[in-house]
């Protein structure tokens, strides 16, 4: 992550201390849900929500240092301004 343009190395640090040893979750899905960036599904029987709102299971500092960094990518990398 230190070597992402657009990331600074406190921003990278906080993350890696939020997240601890990234070898306790078994997938990307399981940090991501740690993170706090997934969505609650709504369902019952054959009915499916069509809006759902974000889990608040889970580190809220690393969801915000996570959204800090993205935002900061976005702001100061070429390539990612685009989108």
């Amino acid at each position: 992550m230190t070597t992402i343009p657009g990331i600074s190395t406190v921003l990278v640090a906080r993350i890696i201390a939020k997240i601890g040893d990234i070898f306790c979750f078994r997938n990307h899905a399981a940090l991501a849900q740690y993170a706090r960036i997934t969505w609650a599904r709504y369902q019952s029987g054959n009915f499916e929500a069509e809006e759902h709102s974000m889990t608040k299971i889970g580190n809220k500092y690393l969801r915000y240092y996570l959204v800090v960094a993205s935002n900061s990518l976005k702001v100061h990398n070429e390539e990612y301004k685009q989108f």
